[in-house]
């Protein structure tokens, strides 16, 4: 027989072999909706819009986003810009409390989420609350500073080590504060926002600038450290 019977009869053997075991296996029917939680979050300004989506559980296959009616239990607080749909947009009216509500129609799922409804603040007044904290937080990047400086070099590279990543810790805590005040000028404009987006870029530099020392002076690789480096730059 010739090489290319052999390998016609394989192919159409692996290939009878495939359509049986497609038959065979049913596919996986769709699960029907058991719940749904409301994502997004929990406040908003007066006369701001925030977003809102729905997590249909285990999921969303049989459900049309035209079935998902969202609803506010205090439209006069809070408005729900969008009726239908997969997600919505509400809008805050006035201070106060208003429940949203989520149900999927032809079903008995709903749930709700409280949003909170503030006063709004001027955008120069958020930016000066910011600015202080800044402030704070660079006083504080300075007194770890000191600290690492005045902290003994352990012998070994275990305790180095050890020493790194407590101060490490310390140092992040503060770095994900800057990066909330970071996240609330990344989407604005104008003036003030540049101007803050400078005043957050000053103290992440110094931040890296002392992360560089920590790493310099508590490094737990032999090779690596060397008492004659250079400390001034780091004096801020």
């Amino acid at each position: 027989m010739s090489k290319k019977k052999v390998f016609a009869g394989l192919l159409t053997s692996a290939m009878a072999a495939t359509i049986l075991l497609t038959t065979a296996v049913p596919a996986k029917a769709a699960v029907p909706p058991q719940g749904v939680r409301i994502e997004g979050s929990g406040s908003v300004q007066v006369g701001k819009t925030i977003e809102l989506d729905t997590n249909i559980y285990p999921d969303d296959d049989l459900v049309s986003s035209w079935d998902v009616v969202w609803t506010s239990k205090k439209p006069s607080v809070l408005k729900v810009l969008n009726g239908r749909g997969d997600d919505t947009r509400v809008k805050g009216l006035k201070v106060g409390k208003a429940k949203v509500v989520v149900k999927i129609n032809g079903t008995n799922i709903k749930t709700t989420k409280t949003i909170t409804v503030k006063k709004a603040t001027s955008t120069s007044s958020v930016a000066d609350s910011d600015r202080k904290k800044l402030k704070k937080y660079r006083k504080k990047i300075k007194k770890l500073r000191k600290q690492m400086a005045a902290t003994a070099v352990p012998a070994t590279p275990a305790e180095r080590r050890a020493v790194r990543q407590n101060f490490e810790r310390r140092l992040n805590a503060i770095d994900l504060k800057i990066d909330v005040i970071s996240n609330r000028w990344d989407d604005r404009w104008g003036s003030t926002a540049r101007s803050m987006e400078r005043a957050v870029d000053s103290v992440e530099n110094y931040m890296e600038i002392v992360e560089d020392y920590l790493d310099h002076r508590f490094d737990w690789n032999d090779d690596f450290y060397d008492d004659r480096y250079d400390d001034d730059r780091y004096d801020d």
